[in-house]
């Protein structure tokens, strides 16, 4: 299932990036189209993986594009919730690619909103993602 195969790469990602440190850097995103369009104005299916690599839950974990290549449907915004100390979270969203062809961009960047439950406030990161294909 992708899903599943996503999850162990992105598990085998976080390790090799060192789990376990507390600070905003540990945070990762990483987005795989599963299904793109057909034909120009479809969406595209992209699964969505958060990983938190630190030592402390992180709630409320919204995620906007942050590049203007793409639009998120639905209210544009992918809602993880709560993500635990040291986990992966994934959802599937459908992403609108608003070039003239639908080409689909290379890569993406995310803005990451949530609450950081050490810090005990509101934190916002942008971070770039890949944007990996099926093979």
């Amino acid at each position: 299932m992708i899903i599943k195969k996503y999850y162990l790469q992105s598990l085998i990602l976080a390790l090799v990036l060192g789990l376990g440190c507390a600070q905003a850097s540990e945070i990762f995103v990483s987005s795989h189209v599963v299904t793109t369009p057909v034909v120009v104005g479809d969406p595209a299916l992209v699964s969505v993986s958060l990983i938190n690599g630190t030592d402390n839950p992180i709630n409320n974990v919204d995620l906007r594009l942050a590049s203007a290549e793409m639009i998120v449907g639905g209210n544009g915004v992918v809602q993880l919730g709560t993500v635990g100390a040291n986990e992966i979270a994934t959802v599937l969203a459908e992403m609108l690619p608003v070039t003239e062809d639908g080409s689909l961009p290379t890569s993406i960047f995310w803005q990451v909103d949530f609450d950081d439950v050490a810090a005990g406030n509101h934190q916002q990161l942008e971070l770039g993602s890949e944007l990996g294909t099926e093979e």
